[in-house]
């Protein structure tokens, strides 16, 4: 089909849907309104394509309560400061009682995770024949529709996103904003530093992007912005801790 740059670029930055589905979600979009570029129109075409399996996740949801109600929730997101503060978050995982730890799109052998989550699909084909992988209990966003393991937990995307941001699929603020509706002891990040457009921003070479200057900045500015919504409209006080160095720490602390 015919349609603007703009609308292509788009789609192909967002990690919540499979290459396939690009040319899905312009086909629903009149022929003559997708040469142009309406960013309104292209989110809401967007949303509505990937919160369209709305499924009854009910189950999967009291099942995973069973697990993480009470806890201590221990994040790992993928940046360099997993490995630079390796002991660190090695001590804090030997040290802290009632702990679950929620890795966020990636698998690694140096850290034991008892829940994966993921809602990026590239993310989730990039490691899905991975052994490691396979073996390790997934929470998955309902975008992932292929994946009917035993081990696996899909829920409801619109329990967790939201509509205001470019960078409105960022797999960090989907898990917090799924995580609100437990009840938790504590919540704990490691390795959310943001982006650097100066160095390596991943603890594995393989995972980086390939990001301009600009889209860089404009990630880091929504990613603080998302965190400020979703600091200021939580049901509950749960204590958020950053266990090694983020750009986005200091927001946190200020409106916690």
């Amino acid at each position: 089909c015919s349609a603007h740059t703009n609308n292509i670029t788009y789609l192909l930055k967002k990690n919540n849907i499979a290459s396939k589905d690009l040319m899905a979600i312009l086909d629903e979009i009149d022929s003559q309104k997708r040469k142009r570029y309406d960013y309104d129109l292209l989110e809401s075409t967007y949303l509505k394509h990937i919160t369209q399996n709305n499924i009854d996740d009910h189950l999967a949801f009291d099942t995973l309560k069973n697990h993480l109600n009470c806890k201590n929730i221990l994040i790992l997101a993928p940046g360099k400061s997993l490995f630079t503060h390796k002991q660190k978050i090695y001590s804090f995982m030997q040290n802290t009682k009632d702990l679950v730890v929620i890795s966020v799109n990636f698998c690694h052998q140096d850290f034991k995770s008892d829940f994966i989550f993921l809602s990026n699909i590239k993310r989730y084909e990039f490691w899905q024949n991975d052994k490691k992988f396979v073996c390790i209990p997934k929470i998955l966003l309902s975008n992932i529709t292929h994946d009917d393991s035993e081990n696996s937990y899909i829920l409801n995307l619109n329990r967790a996103i939201k509509k205001g941001w470019e960078n409105l699929d960022n797999s960090m603020i989907l898990l917090l904003r799924i995580l609100d509706s437990f009840t938790l002891k504590s919540i704990n990040i490691a390795g959310f530093d943001g982006y650097n457009p100066f160095e390596e921003n991943y603890f594995d070479q393989e995972l980086e992007r390939n990001l301009t200057l600009g889209e860089i900045e404009c990630i880091n500015t929504q990613i603080v912005s998302m965190l400020e919504e979703y600091l200021e409209t939580r049901t509950n006080d749960t204590k958020i801790n950053f266990l090694t160095e983020s750009r986005f720490a200091t927001g946190v602390s200020k409106l916690k």
